[in-house]
């Protein structure tokens, strides 16, 4: 675990400033109600070799008459430990699991492997991410939200319509070309290849750095 930032993780919006940034874990409009440790300001970092990749994947994306939103990239590790030591111990509130985890419980969510005590997002090489489309300005159906933990969301089921596995495909093709690897459970999850921080786990905080 490392608390300091390295030099070669940067904030994403430097770089491509075009992309749209939701970042949910930085407001309260997430499957914890609240903002999320570690989440101080809504800035997206990953390494400067995941950065470069996900361009090239824009570049595909733009052509095709679509923009990139990211839902989160970079994630202190104080965050998945609050997932796990502090947010599951709570009693559920019933909107947000009705939303975010209908059929299943919290222990589940770790249990199938939705939630974890580590994420690959800590490698700060792992986007979540969506596509806006650049003429409507709409978000595209991907056939349910971002982080429904269910199998609705696994990239490929029998759950959802033919149309949604399509532009999934279509989604996880474009982001293997560069090199990023979708995580089956989850169609917005995509994981640097070969990432440059494979066995570190950051900690440091989300807030604006001098670089």
């Amino acid at each position: 675990m490392s608390n300091l930032k390295p030099k070669d993780i940067h904030n994403i919006l430097k770089y491509l400033p075009e992309l749209q940034i939701r970042l949910d874990y930085a407001t309260k409009d997430n499957f914890t109600g609240e903002i999320v440790p570690g989440y101080e300001a809504k800035i997206p970092y990953l390494t400067t070799k995941a950065i470069k990749q996900l361009e090239k994947a824009l570049k595909r994306f733009v052509t095709d008459g679509f923009n990139i939103i990211i839902f989160d990239t970079y994630r202190p590790l104080r965050a998945v430990n609050y997932f796990y030591h502090e947010w599951r111990l709570v009693d559920d509130n019933k909107d947000l699991k009705d939303y975010y985890y209908p059929n299943i419980t919290k222990e589940d969510l770790f249990e199938i492997g939705y939630l974890s005590k580590r994420s690959t997002h800590c490698r700060a090489s792992t986007i979540d991410m969506g596509l806006i489309n650049s003429k409507t300005k709409e978000l595209v159906n991907f056939g349910t939200p971002f982080d429904f933990f269910g199998e609705e969301s696994h990239t490929i089921n029998n759950l959802v319509s033919l149309d949604i596995i399509e532009i999934r495909n279509y989604f996880v093709s474009i982001m293997q070309e560069a090199h990023f690897k979708n995580y089956e459970k989850e169609w917005w999850h995509f994981t640097l290849s070969n990432e440059p921080y494979s066995n570190t786990y950051f900690d440091f905080t989300i807030k604006e750095y001098n670089e």
